[in-house]
């Protein structure tokens, strides 16, 4: 969330050219300390270390600002890949809906794959959003939908799919949001 806001902050204060060698460094660290890890779920941190080094370098020659825009774009794509990727076996949401409840019915399983459908759309909607705004807008306007409206808007959609699946299965728990939400949506009688 604070990667735009730092980015748009020191391309002000500093210039595109020490940015881009700061963000470029950071991701080169972060490649480098995530390719020492095991291959298992590595792959989006090297995308985003690789892309987006690529494009932190390109920033640094060209001295270009417009480039270092394009960092957030390459993490939510990556994101999307993530979620995208996990619709050829298991859903990403199945997985986190696992976690909590292992035996899942054959609706919440059908429910866990849509809700990965959404964050697809979702994230690909975001990511194009994001490299639109780096190229065509204000570095003011990229920073605020990058750094602040776009996360706000994961969490709305997060909450909205929380009441839904709230609604929809009325399996509640003890803690408070649930017990309002059982108020507002009474779980069912059980079958006889």
């Amino acid at each position: 969330m604070l990667a735009p806001l730092l980015l748009f902050a020191g391309a002000a204060l500093w210039g595109a050219r020490p940015t881009a060698l700061a963000a470029g460094g950071l991701l080169l660290v972060r490649g480098a300390a995530e390719g020492a890890r095991p291959a298992r779920g590595r792959g989006a941190t090297l995308f985003v270390a690789s892309v987006g080094g690529l494009l932190a370098a390109g920033a640094w020659a060209l001295r270009s600002e417009r480039l270092l825009r394009g960092l957030p774009a390459v993490t939510s794509a990556a994101v999307l890949l993530v979620f995208a990727a996990s619709l050829r076996g298991t859903p990403l949401v199945e997985r986190f809906a696992r976690l909590a409840k292992p035996a899942l019915s054959p609706a919440e399983l059908r429910y866990c794959r849509r809700v990965t459908e959404v964050w697809v759309a979702f994230l690909a909607a975001n990511t194009l959003l994001i490299a639109a705004l780096a190229v065509f807008a204000s570095a003011r306007a990229w920073a605020l939908y990058a750094g602040v409206v776009s996360y706000a808007l994961m969490g709305l959609l997060g909450v909205a799919e929380y009441i839904v699946r709230k609604a929809r299965f009325r399996e509640y728990s003890s803690r408070l949001p649930d017990r309002l939400l059982a108020r507002v949506f009474p779980p069912r009688p059980p079958s006889v």
